[in-house]
């Protein structure tokens, strides 16, 4: 059986945000923000992709939302006004992932 695409992404935060070992709470909530917005984003392609073809409004639209997964990221991880090293890290990662998407 593969992986999803949810569970690799998932696999790739966390990796990034064990690597000291520890997995907090702000970062696990923030893991979890991200794939649940990940998760609508997928739903919004598929649903570009219908037609097996993404116009330039579909564009424009999968374009904004990635920029909503990121600017949503930060937002959550500055909730508690400290952004740790860790999150930062994790940050990074989010941004590598989203930037990968279509």
């Amino acid at each position: 059986m593969t992986k999803s695409s949810r569970d690799l992404i998932w696999d790739s935060l966390k990796e990034v945000a064990l690597a000291d070992g520890i997995l907090s709470k702000d970062e696990q909530e923030l893991m979890a923000t991200i794939v649940m917005d990940l998760e609508k984003y997928n739903e919004m392609l598929q649903r570009a992709l219908e037609d097996d073809l993404i116009d330039v409004k579909e564009e424009k639209e999968l374009f904004e939302g990635r920029m909503r997964i990121m600017e949503k990221a930060y937002s959550k991880a500055r909730e508690d006004m400290i952004i740790t090293d860790d999150e930062k890290q994790l940050l990074k990662e989010i941004c590598r992932v989203v930037r990968d998407l279509h």
